[in-house]
């Protein structure tokens, strides 16, 4: 492994194990001590990489902003809103499921005094919205839907994807099928509870 490839690696090491850390404990009760000895590293060589923690957490929540545009650029190539939601659906409990620290980090941050984790959970909840509201106002527009107020539809499919993955987070010995709930949810939004 060359040089480059060893900074890389202590790097990433200590970025993950602050994601684990800060989620298990919170930002402000984690220490740069156990960061270091969680990644294996030495305490000094954290300074070489990161000012502070606090440098270090907004890394964490960057990392974590990067992968939600990734996936609304696929997203967005797909025609169908009908098939676009769901696959909204399928790619947040997929993405809870393989990023649980930063999910717990999340709900964690909620709690935070720094106002600059607000903000950012704020950011990605609007990012959530404005994507969800579109999807609706086309499917509407298209004859998939019925018409209905889109920002009120939206607030109501990102609160039932976020409590799947709320219990996913708080339980994660009782996840169950995660197809089966992206049906669940999918199939219940598009078709309403109401028996006809």
């Amino acid at each position: 492994m060359g040089i480059d490839e060893q900074k890389s690696a202590k790097r990433r090491g200590m970025i993950q194990a602050a994601t684990a850390l800060f989620a298990k404990k919170g930002h402000h009760r984690t220490t740069v001590d156990e960061i270091t000895k969680e990644a294996g590293v030495a305490k000094g060589t954290f300074y070489l990489y990161f000012r502070d923690k606090e440098e270090l957490l907004k890394l964490v929540m960057q990392e974590l902003l990067e992968k939600h545009k990734l996936a609304y650029e696929v997203l967005g190539a797909t025609p169908c809103p009908k098939e676009r939601l769901r696959q909204y659906i399928a790619w947040e409990l997929k993405f809870i499921a393989e990023n649980a620290d930063f999910a717990r980090l999340n709900l964690n941050a909620l709690g935070a005094v720094d106002k600059s984790l607000i903000e950012w959970y704020s950011m990605i909840q609007r990012e959530h919205m404005e994507f969800l509201e579109g999807v609706i106002e086309e499917g509407c527009a298209k004859g998939y839907f019925k018409e209905m107020d889109s920002t009120r539809a939206a607030r109501f499919l990102r609160g039932v994807v976020f409590m799947f993955q709320a219990g996913r987070i708080l339980k994660p010995q009782a996840q169950g099928d995660m197809e089966g709930d992206v049906d669940f949810i999918y199939s219940t939004f598009l078709g309403g509870v109401q028996a006809d």
